[in-house]
C-alpha cells in the first residue's frame, strides 16, 4: 500500500477486499486486545479507594469496549462485503473519535484528578475540626 491513496476519496469509500492472512490476526488482536484490557480495568476497579479514580476507570473502560465491539463489527462488515457498512472510511472515523475520546480522558486524568483529591483532602482536613452528630 502506497500512502498516496489515502489523499483520494475512492480509497476510502470503496469496498475493501476481505483480509486475509496474518492481518486477520493482528485486526482481531487488537481489537480483542481492547475489550479484554477494558474488562481487566473494569475488575481491578473494585480495589480502588478513591472514588474518582474508579469513574475515570470506568470511563477507560467504556471507551475499550465501545472501540473493540464497534472495531469488530465492522471487521465483519468488511468480510462479509456489506455494502456502505465495510468501507475503509468508518475504521477512520473509528480511529479519530477514539483518539479525541482517549486525549480527553487523558486531560481529566492528569489535570482534574488530582485537583479532586486536593479538595477531597482539603474536606477532610476541614471536617475533622466540626462537631459531628
Amino acid at each position: 500500500m502506497s500512502f498516496k491513496h489515502l489523499f483520494y476519496g475512492t480509497y476510502w469509500f470503496n469496498q475493501p477486499d476481505p483480509a486475509r492472512g496474518r492481518i486477520v490476526g493482528v485486526y482481531l488482536a487488537v481489537l480483542l486486545g481492547c475489550i479484554l484490557a477494558a474488562l481487566v480495568v473494569l475488575m481491578f476497579r473494585r480495589y480502588q479507594s478513591s472514588k474518582a479514580i474508579r469513574l475515570v476507570m470506568v470511563r477507560y473502560a467504556a471507551l475499550g469496549l465501545t472501540t473493540g465491539i464497534i472495531g469488530l463489527l465492522l471487521f465483519v462488515f468488511r468480510q462479509q462485503r456489506v455494502f456502505f457498512l465495510g468501507w475503509r472510511v468508518w475504521y477512520g472515523l473509528l480511529l479519530i473519535v477514539a483518539a479525541v475520546w482517549l486525549s480527553r480522558l487523558l486531560l481529566y486524568t492528569f489535570r482534574r484528578i488530582p485537583a479532586i483529591k486536593a479538595e477531597q483532602a482539603e474536606r477532610a482536613r476541614l471536617e475533622k475540626y466540626l462537631p459531628k452528630k
